[in-house]
C-alpha cells in the first residue's frame, strides 16, 4: 500500500524474496541394449533402406551406414536425419529419441560441392 496515495499494489513473491536456485541433476537411467530394425527413407530420391541397429548407437553411426548404402562420401554431403519431429544429432544415442521397431527416419542429403 502506498502511504501517500492509498493505492494497493499486488507484488509477486519473487519480487519480495530472492529466488532459490536448485541444480537439477538428471539421473542416468539404465537402458538395455537391443537391436531394432528401422527404415531410412531417403526423401529426395524416394528410396527406402531397412537397417538393423543397436539402440545405443549414435546419430553419426546411422549417417555412416547411410553413406555406405548410397555409396557417397560423408565429407562431400550434408546429411540430416529426422524422426518424430526431431533432428537426430550426431553425438546423442538413438534411445534418447524413443525409436522403436519399424520406425522411420527421414534422411535429407545435400551435395556440398554444388554450391
Amino acid at each position: 500500500m502506498d502511504p501517500y496515495t492509498g493505492e494497493i499494489f499486488n507484488v509477486p513473491n519473487f519480487c519480495i524474496c530472492d529466488p532459490i536456485y536448485k541444480k537439477i541433476i538428471k539421473q542416468e537411467t539404465f537402458t538395455e541394449e537391443k537391436k531394432i530394425k528401422i527404415e531410412l527413407l531417403y526423401v529426395f530420391k524416394n528410396l527406402s533402406h531397412f537397417i538393423q541397429i543397436s539402440n545405443k548407437c549414435y546419430g553419426k553411426d546411422i549417417k555412416k551406414t547411410f553413406c555406405e548404402l548410397e555409396k557417397i562420401e560423408s565429407e562431400k554431403h550434408q546429411i540430416r536425419l529426422l524422426s518424430k519431429g526431431q533432428e537426430i544429432k550426431d553425438d546423442i544415442q538413438i534411445y534418447n529419441y524413443n525409436l522403436q521397431e519399424k520406425d522411420k527416419i527421414q534422411v535429407m542429403c545435400r551435395n556440398l560441392e554444388e554450391e
